[in-house]
């Protein structure tokens, strides 16, 4: 199996798909191995963070030794990101989805993220928990 550094596909993507970035954005990867089962990362982050497009998939150790589930699942998220941006970037699905790529079911999960946004709403209501008064006080 070919060994990947996540930092190593992230300029490798930011090569590959140049033309279609606005200025200031670039790519994260995120590559996790759990027994045959590999989760492959991409997210293309702008140039604040304020916005992550994340493509995740998910890929079982192929049969026969074509190939290991990173590379399945690595391949996978390319052509997802590949796709998208060759589209015109639209919308994405935000929901898991079972697919096959060359002959292997992956799992696949497209979302717009805003971390900003996220820690605000989290922030918000975490501390509705916390306010006084109620049927207790």
């Amino acid at each position: 199996m070919a060994e990947f550094s996540a930092e190593a596909v992230a300029a490798a993507l930011g090569e590959r798909w140049e033309e279609y970035l606005q200025a200031g954005e670039s790519f994260e990867a995120a590559i996790d191995t759990e027994g045959t089962e590999a989760r492959v990362s991409i997210t293309l982050v702008d140039a604040d963070g304020a916005t992550r497009h994340e493509f995740e998939v998910k890929a079982p150790q192929r049969v026969g030794g074509a190939g290991g589930s990173v590379e399945v699942a690595m391949d996978a998220a390319d052509a997802l990101v590949g796709q998208w941006l060759e589209e015109g970037r639209p919308r994405l699905p935000g929901v898991a989805a079972a697919r096959e790529y060359e002959g292997t079911p992956v799992v696949v999960t497209m979302r717009l993220v805003h971390p900003r946004l996220q820690a605000e709403a989290d922030r918000l209501l975490g501390d509705e928990g916390d306010d006084e008064g109620g049927l207790d006080a």
